[in-house]
């Protein structure tokens, strides 16, 4: 009975904090309509939609927070790990092409 309240115990967890997740995702889509020129706030989204396993969108978002960036480093390698882990090879063979391009 012990194992079995724990179980039940770990999926309540769980579901609060997708709950949470998903309350948190809708007060940042509000945010980017006010200051859709934040980076930050893509990169966050991408994040939670990562989390949320909703990966197509978090490319979307990844990709915006990198524009917004204006290529910074540390965005441009969250988001090739991202792709490396998520996506195609030929997504991130387009973004370094994309990237290359720009520079």
């Amino acid at each position: 009975i012990s194992k079995e309240r724990d179980v039940f115990k770990s999926s309540r967890e769980s579901l609060s904090l997708k709950k949470q997740t998903k309350k948190a995702l809708s007060k940042l889509n509000r945010l980017i309509k006010i200051k859709p020129e934040e980076y930050p706030n893509w990169l966050l989204k991408a994040r939670i939609l990562k989390d949320l396993k909703r990966y197509e969108e978090a490319k979307k978002a990844y990709f915006k927070a990198l524009e917004l960036s204006h290529d910074n480093k540390q965005v441009l390698i969250e988001v090739i790990k991202f792709l490396e882990e998520y996506c195609s090879f030929k997504d991130i063979e387009n973004l370094l092409n994309q990237y290359l391009k720009a520079h």
